[in-house]
């Protein structure tokens, strides 16, 4: 190197070959230095290997997508089932009303031919009143109406009703002394013999205590006749 050179390097304004060549070898080891083997980035991902996940991606989004359709096909489902069990129900309370309202319309009151009212007797009442005459009868009484013949019974059993029921059908009076019998037949018997005068158009009275006159509808027995029976004056006739 020359003086003047040398001089100049000395003065900084020219530079310095050495200095160059290190810095340039400087260079070159840092650059080595920062990118060690350790430092460098990995490999790229293949474009294969990246289709792979998405592929598996959209499976996955596809996989959802089909569970979130299931779900609402079953909701909707759900509702259709709903609704046609809404249906079914209006559909029953519009048959029912329907029928009611029919009924109502088919029933009619019965209406009353007249304003009299009908009372029928008790067990009690025929056991321990006398029973009136059924109907009044009207107009004179005729001579065959007089004539007539009181039969006595003495029934034990209930299973005589049949006897007294023949002897009231023919026409005959009828005196039941029931004092033979138990309480709950002889009101069995009051009951039947009760029936029996109202079908026949008849009457039936209690005479004294046990003691009952059955008159059929043609026939008037006189108020002699139960001032006798009333005396027992009939009662030993059979």
């Amino acid at each position: 190197m020359g003086a003047l050179r040398k001089a100049g390097v000395w003065l900084g304004l020219v530079e310095d070959d050495d200095d160059r060549g290190y810095d340039d070898r400087s260079y070159r080891g840092y650059a080595d230095d920062d990118y060690d083997d350790g430092d460098v980035d990995d490999a790229p991902v293949p474009p294969r290997a990246r289709s792979a996940e998405r592929a598996e991606s959209l499976r996955a989004e596809s996989i959802r997508a089909e569970r979130a359709e299931s779900l609402r096909a079953e909701r909707a489902e759900s509702l259709r089932a709903e609704s046609l069990r809404a249906e079914r129900a209006e559909s029953l309370r519009s048959e029912r009303s329907d029928s009611l309202r029919s009924e109502r319309s088919t029933v009619r009151p019965i209406a009353r031919s007249g304003t009299s009212t009908v009372s029928y007797p008790s067990r009690d009442s025929l056991a321990l009143t006398p029973r009136t005459a059924v109907a009044d009868r009207v107009g004179p009484v005729e001579e065959d109406e007089r004539r007539y013949q009181i039969t006595t019974l003495h029934p034990t059993t209930y299973n005589e009703a049949r006897t007294i029921g023949e002897h009231f059908r023919d026409g005959v009076p009828v005196i039941m002394n029931l004092t033979e019998m138990d309480e709950a037949d002889a009101k069995r018997l009051v009951d039947f013999a009760a029936g029996l005068a109202f079908g026949l158009r008849g009457t039936i009275e209690r005479v004294t205590n046990r003691v009952f006159l059955l008159s059929p509808a043609n026939v008037q027995v006189t108020a002699e006749d139960k001032a006798r029976i009333a005396e027992g004056g009939f009662f030993n006739q059979s």
